[in-house]
């Protein structure tokens, strides 16, 4: 995971991929910085960055990834996406760009300075136990 990054509006980058550890997750990131550009026409625009999430397989090549969920930096703090149905490997997928866009845009390249938190992993055990349960009902009311 990047714990902190920052990159110019236009760019795109992936994180390294890493293993799932659940079924479901929340992730959180945090934009600590971000600039504000202007046209020439007094317009002006803010940094933002969207985060993808993707998922793949062991065996799948690059390119065989699916994604699941993705969210956009509202401003300056905490953003969260939740996503589920995990394959084995994870990685987050980052686009920054200006908003709204600028026409003509600004000479300058804008930047975004962000971070990835650690993110809360969901078992399915949770589900499993509501099924056993489910089913020791159903039991206890075939027994009396």
């Amino acid at each position: 995971m990047i714990l902190g990054e920052m990159l110019v509006t236009g760019a795109t980058a992936k994180s390294p991929w890493f293993r799932r550890l659940g079924d479901a997750a929340t992730f959180f990131g945090e934009v600590l910085v971000r600039t504000t550009a202007m046209s020439g026409g007094g317009e002006s625009a803010t940094a933002q960055v969207t985060v993808t999430v993707e998922t793949k397989s062991l065996d799948a090549p690059d390119g065989g990834e699916a994604e699941l969920a993705s969210a956009t930096s509202a401003g300056l703090g905490v953003f969260k996406i939740e996503a589920a149905s995990f394959k084995e490997l994870v990685r987050f997928t980052y686009a920054v760009s200006y908003v709204p866009e600028l026409d003509p845009p600004p000479e300058e390249p804008g930047f975004i300075q962000f971070r990835m938190l650690p993110p809360a992993w969901e078992s399915n055990c949770v589900d499993a136990f509501s099924d056993l349960s489910g089913h020791l009902e159903d039991i206890r009311q075939e027994a009396t």
